[in-house]
Order: structure tokens, then C-alpha cells, then sequence
């Protein structure tokens, strides 16, 4: 078992960018039997995407998933030509949907942004795949120190 941080690093002209402060997985022991990875993807694409080979391998051991301030900035993507059968806010689209479809029951997912807006289609689509969920609405108060908007998800079923 492992903990997966995920990085949102589009691809820019074909391939994945690179900088000085990333290296593409880095794999530390934090008393965890499987470490620590970290690993560039792009949330917009799907996950089986050339851009997100290492992501569609780590889903197979991750425990957590942390998404953090990639969501909003990406909602353009993510809730486009939403399901016309589905009622109520749109599904989403790309990596993050595929996350909730096929992430092993047990999976924690924590999403922290700077704005809800992406939220509802989160919660609908987290619900579509078994997932359980909490954040700031079903909290019902305001949260004094760290980031404003959060949805914490369990799946519990298949």
C-alpha cells in the first residue's frame, strides 16, 4: 500500500514539463510499508492516456489521493459536455473521473480548492461510483485557519 500525491502537469506540446523541484516519482519511507510517491498527470485527459501512465499504475496500490488546488483552475475541462442523462449537476470528465470509477474500495480521497464551483459535480459524480463524502456544506460552519473548501471521500462501494 502506498500514499499517491498526484501533480497536475499538463502536457505542453506533446510532452509532460519538467522542473528543478519535481523529480517525475519520487518514493520516500514515511512509516508506510509502501512509501511515499509522488507523480505528474493530467487531470484533463483520461486515465488510461499516454500522459497518465504513471497514474493509471499507482491507482492500483493508492490508499490516498490528494487533489489540491488543481480543480477549479481546471473546471473548463473537467465539466465539459457534461452527461445529457443525467440529471443534476454535470459528471466530470478526465483523470478525476476515472479516479472515483476505479480506485479500490477503501480509497480517501482529499480535495482541497480555493472555490466550490466544482464541488457538486464532484459529490454527484463520487456518489455515481460508491463514494462517501464530507465538506464545508455538510460541516455547516466556517473553518477559522486552513484552506476554505474541502471534500474529504471514502469509497466505500463498488
Amino acid at each position: 500500500n502506498s500514499v499517491q500525491t498526484i501533480y497536475d502537469q499538463f502536457q505542453v506540446g506533446g510532452k509532460i514539463p519538467k522542473n528543478d523541484t519535481t523529480n517525475d516519482k519520487i518514493k520516500v519511507d514515511l512509516f508506510h510499508p509502501g512509501g511515499l510517491s509522488f507523480h505528474l498527470c493530467d487531470i484533463r485527459e483520461r486515465i488510461h492516456s499516454n500522459a497518465n501512465v504513471e497514474l493509471e499504475d499507482a491507482m492500483t496500490d493508492a490508499d490516498i489521493v490528494v487533489f489540491q488546488f488543481v480543480m477549479h483552475e481546471n473546471s473548463s475541462v473537467l465539466l465539459s459536455d457534461s452527461d445529457s442523462a443525467h440529471d443534476g449537476p454535470p459528471l466530470l470528465k478526465g483523470a478525476a473521473r476515472d479516479i472515483l470509477e476505479t480506485a479500490r474500495v477503501g480509497t480517501i480521497m482529499i480535495c482541497t480548492d480555493s472555490h466550490s464551483f466544482v464541488w457538486p459535480s464532484l459529490k454527484a459524480t463520487a456518489k455515481t461510483y460508491g463514494w462517501n463524502y464530507f465538506g464545508v456544506m455538510e460541516r455547516g460552519s466556517k473553518i477559522s485557519f486552513g484552506p476554505k473548501q474541502f471534500v474529504l471521500l471514502e469509497r466505500t462501494r463498488q
